[in-house]
């Protein structure tokens, strides 16, 4: 394994990186003497986000001989926690005039190898200062990895491409919004960032193609990040349950209702059960789950939550038709943007009043957000009273209604609701 490792150093080394690579929004930390950890679902661009770092290090002047980068999917190899230390021998072996307190580790899908916090741990203590990891797990790269670093490393979420990444892609300035021709490459872009996500990989693929890479990621999600990681043995049950966390996307989920359906249709499982297979599928950052906001946190954590996929495009391969819901798929979108920005979302209900986001800022509520995709006579009293109800209740004189291509002002007795394009509000 020596050997191989050395021919993967040397390999890398001598590898011309791509200067193509989009720009993220995602800026890390500088913080010295923390390890860097991105985290995020597979398929979002972690492994390339990496390489941009390895290419502007090298761009600043560091030589390529003094970083060292490995991807723990890599099927050459089986780590071990013991054989994790192969990696510095092996590179001792190629360089031993070099000293590794020199050298910049970036370690992809570090989650693979068992016990793999100890060896950072001791990296960091003894060998280097400057350490990079990605996973695809949140509580290994995230809550849980505090108990094993004691606060040594310092957690970034990449998500797929964002409408203004997308934008980037393609080269198309975000800032031109008012000259016919850019605004109108805009809106039909974010037209198909509803359909599509924003997957790097398959951003340009046609409508086939699409449908089935996304099917395919569906598959490696199930199988790798929640069957093989948790050792399950009803894969059967894991899939069903998988559909249904897809085909409830912006909606509250009731494992109780789906545990009942699951006896009907004869497939043997608990409700203990689902509830960890919830867990997992939040875990591996497949779904994102938000509670009802309420003062008490005791309240909040008992309240059913609501589901959203980490990509409209889930939802556009997993349902018959190629556009259903774009009202749930603009939801989505919003959402997203709302976690990359603030993290810590709620929704409200009370009374037959809801409103889609409650946002907070260490406990404090700063903004509220309704999203509806077009404003009409039906829904609009509905809309609005939603948003006006939960501006009472967090006293805020302020809220926001985004929509598909509407733009106003309402005013009410408790305050002012902006009403806005979701594509506008995504490039303020």
């Amino acid at each position: 394994m020596i050997e191989l490792l050395k021919n993967i150093i040397a390999d890398f080394h001598s590898r011309e990186l791509p200067r193509d690579i989009v720009p993220r929004d995602l800026k890390l930390p500088r913080v010295p003497g923390k390890i860097l950890s991105v985290i995020g679902p597979r398929r979002s661009g972690k492994t390339t986000y990496l390489y941009s770092l390895v290419r502007k290090a090298r761009d600043d002047g560091r030589k390529a001989d003094k970083q060292v980068f490995i991807n723990f999917e890599d099927e050459r190899f089986r780590f071990s926690t013991e054989s994790l230390q192969q990696i510095l021998d092996a590179y001792q072996q190629l360089y031993p005039d070099t000293d590794l307190a020199e050298v910049a580790f970036y370690f992809d899908e570090i989650q693979e190898v068992p016990a793999w916090e100890k060896f950072l741990r001791r990296m960091l203590e003894n060998v280097s200062k400057e350490i990079y990891i990605t996973g695809s797990s949140a509580k290994l790269l995230g809550r849980e990895i505090a108990t094993q670093l004691r606060g040594r490393t310092l957690s970034s979420t990449l998500l797929p491409f964002s409408f203004r990444e997308r934008l980037r892609f393609f080269e198309i300035d975000p800032e031109d919004i008012h000259t016919t021709k850019n605004r109108n490459c805009i809106t039909a872009q974010f037209h198909t960032h509803l359909q599509r996500g924003g997957y790097p990989e398959i951003i340009e693929a046609d409508e086939e193609s699409f449908v089935r890479v996304m099917q395919e990621y569906g598959d490696v999600l199930l199988y790798r990040d929640i069957v093989e990681r948790h050792r399950l043995s009803n894969p059967h049950v894991v899939r069903e349950f998988m559909l249904r966390l897809f085909s409830n996307n912006g909606k509250r989920i009731s494992v109780n209702k789906i545990y009942n359906s699951f006896r009907s249709l004869g497939l043997r499982t608990s409700k203990d059960t689902l509830y960890a297979l919830l867990d997992h599928f939040v875990d591996a950052f497949a779904v994102f789950e938000i509670k009802r906001y309420d003062r008490s946190p005791a309240r909040r954590a008992q309240s059913q939550g609501k589901i959203y996929l980490n990509d409209p495009g889930y939802s556009t391969a997993y349902q018959p038709s190629f556009s259903a819901d774009l009202g749930q798929k603009l939801e989505t979108v919003v959402f997203l943007e709302l976690v990359k920005q603030y993290g810590d979302i709620f929704y409200y209900s009370n009374n037959n009043r809801e409103c889609d986001f409650v946002v907070t800022d260490r406990g404090t509520v700063n903004n509220l957000v309704q999203v509806c995709y077009e404003l009409n006579e039906q829904n609009r009293e509905r809309e609005v009273q939603g948003l006006v109800s939960a501006m009472k209740i967090c006293t805020l004189d302020h809220g926001l209604l985004l929509t598909m291509g509407q733009e106003e002002k309402i005013e009410t007795d408790d305050g002012i609701i902006h009403v806005k394009p979701t594509w506008k509000w995504l490039l303020e």
